[in-house]
């Protein structure tokens, strides 16, 4: 879209803002838009000059249940079984893809994490849950924003009526 918007001088300048942008996003903007990123801000520099919020990351490992184990295993198995067999033959790569969709649909909703989540989330003041699934946020927390645009928790979150908002998707 922008291509054809250049090419047919619609466009005079361009501005583009992202959280991050790969090698291969860089040389297609080079080779297909004759763009180039001039400017670049590390995270620390974003968060002094007010682009985005400083944050904190918390890496908390989880024990699966015994059950939990064993279905994430077999299921590794199989991923790991296609994996080898896809290098053979590569028409088996979708097949591999939705196994590993499987696997980590199914690592979203283990219980043993979903209790984790909500052990930490209960020490925080105030906090925002990232998650895929919209059965996870409604499990992790009281609120959450998602697919269903009724509730406007996201306003709520920003005006401080709620403290604690599970976003999915």
């Amino acid at each position: 879209f922008i291509a054809q918007m250049q090419y047919k001088k619609l466009i005079k300048s361009l501005c583009g803002m992202g959280g991050s942008l790969s090698n291969k996003n860089k040389k297609d903007l080079k080779q297909y838009l004759k763009l180039e990123v001039i400017y670049t801000f590390s995270i620390k520099e974003a968060i002094k000059a007010g682009i985005i919020a400083d944050y904190r990351i918390i890496l908390c490992p989880v024990k699966l249940l015994k059950s939990e184990k064993e279905k994430y295993d077999k299921v590794t198995k199989e991923f790991e079984d296609l994996k080898e067999q896809a290098l053979k033959n590569p028409r088996l790569n979708h097949i591999k893809k939705l196994v590993a969709g499987k696997r980590a649909r199914m690592l979203y909703g283990f219980k043993s994490k979903i209790n984790a989540v909500k052990k930490l989330v209960d020490k925080q003041e105030r906090c925002m849950i990232f998650t895929c699934l919209t059965e996870v946020a409604e499990n992790i927390a009281d609120s959450h924003h998602g697919s269903n645009k009724k509730k406007n928790n996201l306003e709520l979150f920003k005006q401080g009526v709620i403290n604690k908002l599970a976003v999915a998707k």
